[in-house]
């Protein structure tokens, strides 16, 4: 209902308009507002009063308006009861601060002030504990570096560092709790993470200790096979083969590129045949399809049930390059594989279920989240909206505790304990 006046200066310029919405706040509060440089003196409603100025642009002569903003608050001091606070910082681990203010007649100060108080005392109250298997990344979010720590085997989010280091990223897992209960890190090729985790589970154990297991993740020691077929693939000229794919017609790949990439099981007999068809028509295509071949040798390495029974069948591969003349091609692979990640390699091709693909998704979480703050969202928050989001149960039930803590301790209601 709109009970202040709406001004317009003219056509295509600003405007604004009050809409009145009932909320606990003081009913002897004096109601005014502004807009622009103007202010509007409004009646008193009989009633406790909560205005909410929403700006607009009019588009022309009897045209429609269109928002340009999120509503502004303007308004008394509004009483917040122990239920409203509680519900404030609990919507705003999952909404944004300026939302959850205009849809809750919150005004952002004290929603700002109970929000740092729980972020204060989840910071002091949270001990993330360990897990069987453990999955590690980094992820790059508004130019800094953040450590992503999860439960591979449980889908859920241990913890969330802001930085990343060797040094920091030891700490943090020699501060988990039942930290004698992991038995399988999952890292990329990184040595930062291996030498982070090392130094805090060392091989061999010290005295009785278990052995904890560092597993490389599958997609990266695959990519590192993917890579020479593609460069080879550009060299030889192999381009110039895209269609689209999508029904909508926007995404377009290369065809030649998506087929070399994907396993030869997962495809049809059409797509083997045109496959096929490309390395016989082309110069250069004898050398490709051995490549290919090559790369699907590799492939067969994850189906190999035992670490003993992998480690010959990479040897036979490697020598499989040498006698096809593409050792050349495939040297950053083998001594990657062979050599450097040798260890890591051969755990990953023992334990199928190993890898950091639950650790990507939950990057891609974080950096929607970041992008729907724009920017804005500190660390602390976003860390608390991660583990409430996908957290585990206690670690959730954690934070509606201290929701309703701090919301009791800061009501205006006088419910406080």
């Amino acid at each position: 209902m709109v009970v202040g006046q709406r001004t317009d200066s003219g056509e295509n310029s600003a405007g604004v308009e009050l809409l009145c919405d009932a909320v606990d706040v003081h009913p002897d509060w004096p109601v005014r507002a502004t807009s622009g440089r103007r202010w509007h003196d409004l009646p008193h409603l009989g009633r406790p009063t909560w205005l909410r100025l929403r700006r607009f642009r009019r588009d022309g002569p009897g045209g429609s308006r269109s928002h340009t903003r999120p509503p502004l608050l303007i308004g008394p001091p509004l009483l917040m009861t122990t239920r409203l606070a509680e519900a404030a910082i609990l919507r705003c681990l999952t909404t944004p601060l300026a939302r959850v203010a205009g849809e809750l007649g919150v005004p952002p100060r004290k929603l700002r002030l109970l929000l740092a108080r729980f972020l204060t005392d989840f910071a002091a109250a949270y001990r993330p504990a360990a897990a069987d298997a453990l999955g590690l990344d980094g992820v790059h979010i508004g130019g800094a570096t953040w450590t992503v720590i999860a439960d591979i085997e449980g889908n859920c989010l241990i913890d969330l560092l802001d930085d990343h280091n060797a040094n920091s990223l030891a700490a943090a897992l020699a501060n988990l709790q039942r930290r004698d209960l992991v038995r399988l890190v999952a890292i990329d090729a990184s040595t930062l993470e291996r030498a982070a985790v090392r130094t805090v589970f060392p091989d061999p154990p010290l005295e009785a200790g278990q052995r904890v297991i560092l597993a490389l993740d599958r997609r990266h020691a695959t990519a590192l096979v993917l890579k020479p077929l593609a460069l080879l693939r550009k060299s030889l000229g192999f381009t110039q083969q895209r269609q689209r794919v999508a029904t909508s017609g926007r995404r377009r790949v290369d065809t030649l590129k998506a087929l070399l990439e994907r396993p030869n099981r997962a495809l049809d007999d059409d797509q083997r045949s045109w496959l096929a068809a490309q390395f016989s028509a082309r110069p250069g295509g004898e050398r490709l399809r051995a490549a290919y071949e090559a790369k699907e040798a590799f492939l067969a390495l994850w189906d190999v049930p035992d670490r003993l029974r992998a480690a010959q069948t990479f040897s036979t591969w490697r020598r499989d390059l040498a006698a096809a003349g593409l050792a050349d091609l495939y040297a950053t692979a083998v001594t990657t594989l062979g050599r450097d990640w040798r260890d890591e390699f051969l755990a990953a091709v023992a334990r199928p279920g190993a890898g950091t693909g639950y650790v990507e998704a939950l990057n891609r979480e974080l950096k929607r989240l970041y992008g729907d703050t724009r920017g804005n969202a500190s660390f602390p928050l976003l860390r608390a909206r991660m583990l409430f989001a996908h957290g585990r149960p206690d670690t959730q039930a954690l934070i509606v505790r201290l929701a309703s803590r701090v919301a009791a301790e800061l009501a205006d209601d006088g419910s406080r304990p």
